[in-house]
């Protein structure tokens, strides 16, 4: 196992099972953690998160779709949990009400058994695949706090927070540019005493938003 090997956390009962996959994974290049209950998963996936989860539905002490689901809402439960943590669901219950109640409870991808390991390995990396996308698209995540420069967005334990387009304009220009912060030339044009004063008075707000830094050379 080496620091890039994508975790995949089984969450199953069965330790034939999991052996199985945990065998086969580990030798496709995964690292590999396994719980055997709903509590043991929530508590592995809040101390260390995976990369990836697969779940069976019946598990000792509650449904896996109850996983998927407290996962998913984690962000208004306050929780450190990445409410978009890819979750496929592996279950013995193949009917389409079984895998419609799956994907209604937010799994990403639901495999029923028996299954064929290497069509599960390709969809276990499909999942990670387009969570790698995600990231990639420059999404930055701490803690409750997310940014999405991409889509100028930030959010706050999955709320949307309001975002000024100066603040916006500022801080993705860091250290802040003199041209960045400055107020357009034609404001200063503005004849008489209320034109004039408005657009100092602009400027002046608009370098204590920017930072002493774009001040220099100001005078």
């Amino acid at each position: 196992m080496t620091v890039s090997d994508p975790t995949v956390l089984l969450v199953d009962d069965d330790p034939l099972l999991r052996g199985f996959l945990a065998d086969n994974l580990i030798a496709d290049g995964f690292a590999v953690v396994s719980a055997e209950s709903l509590a043991d998963a929530l508590r592995r996936i809040e101390l260390s998160p995976p990369d990836v989860v697969v779940v069976d539905v019946a598990l000792p002490d509650g449904s896996g779709l109850d996983l998927v689901a407290r996962v998913r809402g984690s962000a208004q439960a306050g929780t450190r949990v990445d409410p978009g943590l890819p979750m496929l669901v592996l279950s013995g219950l193949g009917g389409e009400l079984d895998r419609v109640r799956g994907f209604d409870r937010g799994a990403d991808d639901y495999v029923v058994k028996p299954f064929s390991y290497p069509e599960l390995r390709r969809r276990i990396e499909a999942l990670l695949r387009r969570a790698g996308e995600r990231v990639g698209s420059g999404l930055v995540r701490v803690r409750d706090l997310e940014i999405d420069p991409v889509g100028r967005e930030v959010r706050v334990a999955g709320e949307r927070a309001a975002v000024s387009r100066r603040s916006s304009r500022c801080c993705s220009r860091w250290p802040p540019s003199r041209r960045a912060c400055s107020p357009r030339r034609s404001s200063f044009a503005t004849s008489g005493a209320t034109g004039r004063w408005g657009a100092r008075a602009r400027w002046t707000r608009t370098r204590a938003a920017c930072g002493p830094s774009s001040a220099a050379g100001s005078s």
